[in-house]
């Protein structure tokens, strides 16, 4: 049975014509049918049964997109879009308004859409372009961010400009993340080599001077692909600018750059622009002094940014300045002990000495008979967690973890999960935006640096629960909560989580 509804609608130079596709394959029409149809789906597909699409028509439009498009012939509109229903990877199709002399059209069907390729969606005479009904149609995204839909769940979600961030990029991404002002200290800057202690990576600032015997930049005490300059930013940090300058008053500058970005300071990737398979290879500099700003596509998220200098002239030095977000957090009382002892409880516990409430960050070894530095599980497996109750529904924006201090051999988390839950007996796992499966978190590589996670997007619950996964030696762990200031949550962020909660659950549940 086909079944195929019209509805139209003018709109400026735009000609709505939204139409439903079902194909009903050897199924009777029972209610339970027509439910699997009449969802929120913009299409559903399935391998036998019920297939299901809405189609919007650009009149007078044509989209090129690559892969180029799959042609053939039909006597009419409704036939395209049969075909492009039943094709895995067909989102849209353009079908020609002038018969052959057999009296068919052509049906162009593709891969692409005009929400991924919107310059690519040009006025013609020849046809019309049909794709498929999204949210992105009421283009959702700010700053001229791209819509991305998910046709399957009829969701979207927004590539943002160089600069913003955020679910819709109406958040500025784009602020000096302090090199030039010092911000950052010397102890976060570091290099593969310096030329001696008057070319140190402390000079590797933007605008640095020439001031006595202080060179005007950071210089590598060698020219090869093997040098490197690096910055700490102490949290996991979007970055989506880079900026850098020449040697002052000295003819030495960086022409080429590759960026490697990681969060434990020893496994570094090197970054790719969106959809290609080699290294980016950043511009550098063609003077001393001139800034030339390079933005990342897309923005990384890290602790650690290494610069790779892999061109130059006369001699690797240079000047940098990063900038994304780097926001103010607001601890929630783990450290401070705002949150009572009462508050933190564990799955286990080695002894009455290694209790959940040692587990607040830079708490420091007392002794066994005392206290110990941090809290240590009765045994080592994947059953083990640790829990904090918030008092309320809180926004979680960021976590921080440390080891065991003081004791050998180190005890530390190396990985870990994040449960979380509004009562505090059915908890959820944190999954990252976009993603399907569970986050898993790096954890910390030496007992007492603190290792910073952004949430993004937020944790919005009372109960949160640490589970590690990987370990050192003993699982033994520090953590802090934080919230970015003002980010209570509203009325209408709490009705989003329960909703995004009860979907999980039903996912659960089936």
């Amino acid at each position: 049975m086909q079944i195929l509804k019209f509805t139209n609608a003018a709109e400026m130079h735009r000609i709505n014509l939204l139409f439903l596709v079902i194909l009903m394959q050897n199924l009777r029409s029972t209610q339970q049918n027509q439910d699997k149809t009449q969802g929120n789906h913009a299409i559903k597909r399935t391998d036998g049964g019920v297939s299901y699409a809405n189609f919007e028509v650009h009149k007078f439009h044509h989209l090129q997109v690559s892969p180029p498009a799959f042609p053939h012939e039909v006597l009419q509109a409704k036939e395209c879009a049969f075909a492009c229903v039943t094709q895995q990877t067909c989102y849209s199709f353009n079908i020609g308004l002038s018969p052959n002399q057999k009296g068919k059209f052509l049906c162009e069907l593709l891969s692409g859409d005009k929400f991924r390729s919107p310059t690519n969606l040009t006025f013609s005479q020849q046809f019309d372009h049909y794709s498929i009904e999204s949210p992105c149609s009421s283009h959702p995204c700010k700053n001229n961010g791209t819509c991305i839909p998910n046709y399957e769940e009829n969701t979207y979600s927004c590539s943002c400009t160089p600069g913003h961030r955020g679910r819709y990029c109406g958040k500025v991404c784009s602020a000096p993340l302090g090199m030039e002002d010092y911000i950052i200290t010397s102890t976060q800057i570091s290099a593969s080599s310096q030329y001696d202690s008057y070319h140190a990576p402390n000079q590797g600032r933007l605008h640095f001077k020439k001031t006595g015997s202080w060179v005007g930049s950071w210089s590598a005490l060698g020219n090869n692909v093997h040098q490197w300059f690096q910055v700490d930013l102490r949290i996991e940090t979007t970055v989506t600018f880079l900026a850098t300058q020449g040697r002052n008053m000295h003819g030495q500058w960086v022409t080429k750059y590759k960026l490697q970005y990681g969060n434990d300071g020893s496994t570094f990737r090197v970054f790719k622009q969106d959809g290609e398979s080699s290294d980016k290879v950043f511009v550098g500099n063609s003077d001393r002094d001139t800034v030339v700003k390079n933005p990342v596509i897309s923005p990384v998220k890290a602790r650690y940014i290494r610069l790779i200098p892999t061109e130059w002239h006369n001699h690797i030095s240079m000047r940098i300045e990063l900038y994304g977000c780097l926001e103010n957090m607001q601890a929630l009382g783990m450290e401070s002990g705002s949150i009572a002892d009462s508050q933190i409880i564990a799955s286990s516990m080695y002894t009455v000495y290694h209790k959940p409430a040692r587990a607040r960050l830079h708490t420091k070894e007392l002794g066994l008979s005392t206290g110990t530095g941090g809290w240590s599980s009765l045994t080592n497996d994947l059953n083990q967690w640790l829990q904090v109750d918030l008092g309320k529904i809180t926004n979680v924006t960021y976590i921080a973890t440390q080891g065991r201090n003081h004791y050998s051999p180190s005890q530390r988390v190396k990985k870990y999960k994040i449960q979380f839950s509004d009562e505090g007996v059915s908890f959820l796992f944190y999954k990252r935006q976009g993603d399907s499966s569970d986050t898993v978190f790096e954890g910390n590589f030496d007992r007492d640096t603190v290792v910073y996670h952004l949430l993004d997007p937020p944790i919005t619950a009372r109960f949160l629960r640490v589970k590690p996964t990987q370990w050192q030696n003993h699982i033994s762990m520090r953590m802090e909560l934080y919230t970015f200031p003002g980010s209570a949550c509203s009325a209408a962020d709490k009705i989003r989580f329960r909703k995004k909660r009860a979907k999980q659950k039903a996912e659960i549940d089936i």
